[in-house]
């Protein structure tokens, strides 16, 4: 999938946030555009990154599953990833064939 190579090259610039604390953290500092939640999330977990990310006006994608994403970037298990440099994000964006919920 080219999204999660995508934000492989996105880690390796240093354009992500991963982990629930520092992606939460980076949403609410308005640092995030884009946040990427696994899909196999739990629902507390997407319940509350959602709410943020709309807090914030940070477009969200629903990708892959959460060893996916880790494996991804390179660490273990991510639920939500949130990527902090716009070219990047939109580069995401683009290359989904849905782009989610809303972007």
């Amino acid at each position: 999938m080219k999204a999660l190579s995508l934000l492989g090259m996105a880690q390796a610039a240093g354009k992500l946030v991963s982990g629930d604390n520092a992606t939460y953290e980076a949403l609410r500092q308005n640092k995030v555009k884009l946040l990427i939640i696994a899909a196999d999330a739990s629902s507390r977990t997407k319940k509350r990154f959602i709410t943020a990310a709309q807090s914030a006006a940070a477009p969200y994608l629903e990708l892959a599953g959460m060893t996916e994403l880790g494996k991804a970037i390179g660490k273990p298990d991510r639920a939500v990833i949130g990527v902090v440099d716009a070219g990047f994000a939109r580069s995401l964006i683009r290359s989904m064939p849905d782009s989610g919920n809303s972007v």
